[in-house]
């Protein structure tokens, strides 16, 4: 059975059924499931009077049956067996992690279940790794995010483990979960949890939900607050796959982060990402390596977490930023402004500069909002870039080279080269003028508003 995680919580609601009868269990110095917890106790940490000095510990004393007053005495041991202890083999398989806190400021704790080794693990010192861990958390309510895509029965630990761990876990660890969410369960896991039902406090069904899609969660858990490995964000693209972040209109990229107001998170990292490199020749014009662009593109498409300070070729980066530009369906200069565009270039800027940007600005003020801000940022950062010169050899007309055909073009690419030039031209003109396109185009909205 590979419900090994959750399985703890299910066993405390059968144990609090418990807690409502007159027991007459029958006590022993060995638990009556699972292994001997004796056998796991140092002598040094053995009580040598009666087990009153572990019981005073217990911070939330309750009616107990003999059979969980021996596994409160166990607990509280294991809790001070876990002080001090190194952790660091356990740590570095990363099972489970403290998070950020759910939409009711709850702490979330995220198990990934489906990665542990449990054939080669020190089980001993993973008990007491949880221990240690959750302890002070379930002093408070919490949310427990339980992974299980791809869970195997190679992640399942041995019976007597699981059933000492579910045993010995106490009350507090059940009471203030507040939330659990299983994401991919298998069908294994739905359908024990089926079996179980008719012996399960109703309660605990009302805080468990099924993720089958890792992006409902965010309905309980704001995405800033909680981060999925890569392999369970590729493992939902096969089945939900997400518009893809290269291709897509510009708005719907922004929907799908729940960024509607903002800038593509790719494009900040990559601006911050680059701010570093502003000094390196030929940016945004040297290409870098196309297969790790083209690696990089199918990680952004199916919403994996990239760390571009991983990459050590800035023209990766600036080549990526390229591409994205260049594969929004609508470009950032919209189709339908094209034309006018250029109209205002050939009649205004040479000779009438001021009336050019004012013109241009009308024209701007009408872009999508999220055009708008995407065009401010990237220019805003290309004058940066341009403000490096002397070093990176990239000025305004350069820079307007390699980017105008990404951001202002037609939908067919033009037959005239002279046209594609002035396209151009226009480019480096808002590098040159961003500052009072925008500034004016935002003048003129307020106007309107």
């Amino acid at each position: 059975m590979c419900s090994w995680s959750f399985g703890i919580m299910i066993r405390q609601y059968e144990n609090d059924k418990d807690n409502k009868r007159v027991s007459s269990f029958h006590s022993s110095t060995v638990m009556e499931e699972g292994i001997p917890l004796d056998d796991w106790t140092p002598e040094s940490t053995r009580p040598q009077s009666d087990s009153m000095n572990v019981m005073s510990e217990i911070e939330h004393p309750v009616q107990l049956t003999p059979k969980q007053q021996k596994a409160e005495e166990q607990y509280q041991k294991f809790k001070q067996m876990a002080v001090g202890k190194d952790y660091s083999s356990i740590e570095s398989l990363n099972i489970l992690s403290i998070q950020g806190v759910d939409k009711e400021g709850r702490q979330i704790v995220v198990l990934r279940a489906n990665i542990l080794p449990a054939k080669t693990v020190d089980l001993k010192l993973l008990l007491l790794y949880f221990i240690s861990v959750m302890d002070p958390i379930v002093e408070e309510d919490y949310t427990l995010v339980f992974i299980g895509s791809n869970l195997s029965s190679e992640n399942r630990p041995p019976t007597d483990w699981l059933s000492t761990a579910y045993t010995m876990f106490n009350r507090k660890y059940k009471k203030n979960l507040k939330a659990l969410f299983i994401i991919h369960a298998t069908t294994v896991v739905r359908l024990v949890l089926r079996l179980v039902k008719p012996f399960i406090s109703v309660k605990f069904w009302k805080k468990l939900t099924y993720i089958d899609d890792i992006n409902d969660i965010y309905e309980y858990i704001d995405r800033e607050q909680i981060t999925f490995p890569n392999s369970v964000i590729r493992f939902n693209a096969k089945k939900f796959r997400p518009p893809p972040m290269f291709g897509s209109l510009l708005s719907t990229i922004l929907e799908s982060e729940n960024n509607v107001n903002g800038i593509p998170h790719m494009v900040e990292s990559s601006f911050a990402y680059l701010r570093n490199y502003l000094h390196v020749e030929g940016l945004f014009r040297v290409s870098g390596e196309n297969a790790l662009i083209k690696e990089l593109v199918l990680s952004y498409n199916l919403r994996e977490r990239v760390d571009l300070s991983t990459i050590e070729d800035p023209h990766v980066v600036s080549c990526l930023l390229k591409r994205f530009l260049g594969s929004l369906a609508e470009p950032l200069f919209p189709h339908e402004y094209y034309d006018i565009i250029l109209s205002f270039y050939r009649l205004l800027a040479s000779e009438y500069p001021d009336l050019w940007i004012a013109k241009t600005a009308g024209v701007v003020k009408d872009f999508p909002p999220e055009h708008f801000r995407l065009l401010r940022a990237l220019f805003a950062f290309l004058t940066e870039v341009t403000a490096h010169s002397d070093e990176n050899l990239m000025v305004p007309s350069t820079i307007a080279t390699v980017i105008g055909p990404n951001v202002l073009k037609t939908k067919l690419p033009p037959t005239d080269l002279n046209e594609l030039h002035e396209a151009n031209q226009v480019i480096e003109l808002f590098i040159i003028h961003h500052e009072d396109i925008f500034s004016t185009a935002e003048q003129q909205k307020a106007i309107l508003e």
